[in-house]
């Protein structure tokens, strides 16, 4: 029997989840604009990267709405001093780490490899990246994945991570029924309690498209969204 590469304690994963999801409440006036059909498992939930909150918020909505505790996909953080040295606590919380490109030059300089050697480690974290990310979905998880690729408050970016929905539409081929799920957030920048909008917009299912008539729709929907919600308070 193959190992689990999903490492989530429940017994970690609650109290963080209701620690985090309080925090979230007291900071922001938290707005949630559900949408009119929930999707079903397995689930791919695309969200606009807006801040560092983003994954405890998303955390929170996704075991409010569907039951589900998501799986999240997070960097390697290579020569990080704090965000280094917790990683094990973000991995049974739903995280799983995945390496850019970017990523080389501090792989090496933290550990003096040469290129060719950072490049292999980077091959093997994002092998058993997409394992996970498989498991996810065999398992009838929820996956929550950025595809806007960085964190930007101010507008909508172009659409930059596809790894995620290749997985999906790869395990819709073999005969899953997986959805995607649009979600935008948007953070004011004013006052004593700045408002948090969370919008979800209407899931699809991948079934029969491309992973680019996929990334355009996710896009639409974040734009869609975006122009719904009015700008941040004292903008």
């Amino acid at each position: 029997m193959s190992r689990s590469r999903i490492r989530i304690l429940p017994w970690v994963w609650h109290p963080t989840n209701f620690v985090s999801s309080w925090l979230l409440r007291l900071l922001y006036k938290v707005e949630v604009r559900p949408s009119r059909r929930l999707p079903t498992a397995p689930v791919l939930i695309a969200a606009k990267h807006a801040s560092g909150w983003d994954i405890p918020a998303m955390a929170w909505q996704v075991y409010a709405r569907l039951g589900l505790r998501g799986n999240f996909q997070m960097g390697s953080f290579v020569g990080y001093p704090v965000l280094g040295r917790i990683v094990p606590l973000m991995r049974i919380c739903g995280g799983f780490p995945v390496m850019r490109p970017k990523e080389i030059l501090r792989l090496r300089e933290r550990r003096g490899l040469t290129k060719d050697e950072a490049t292999r480690i980077m091959s093997e974290v994002n092998d058993e990246a997409e394992a996970t990310r498989r498991e996810i979905l065999e398992k009838r998880q929820a996956l929550v994945f950025f595809p806007e690729g960085t964190r930007d408050n101010d507008r909508v970016r172009p659409i930059r991570g596809t790894h995620e929905i290749d997985t999906a539409l790869s395990s819709a081929a073999e005969g899953s029924r997986v959805e995607v799920w649009p979600v935008m957030l948007r953070y004011g920048t004013r006052g004593f309690r700045p408002r948090l909008r969370i919008e979800f917009a209407e899931p699809f299912e991948v079934n029969g498209l491309s992973a680019e008539s996929v990334a355009e729709r996710i896009h639409a929907a974040f734009v869609a969204t975006w122009d719904d919600v009015p700008p941040p308070a004292g903008r």
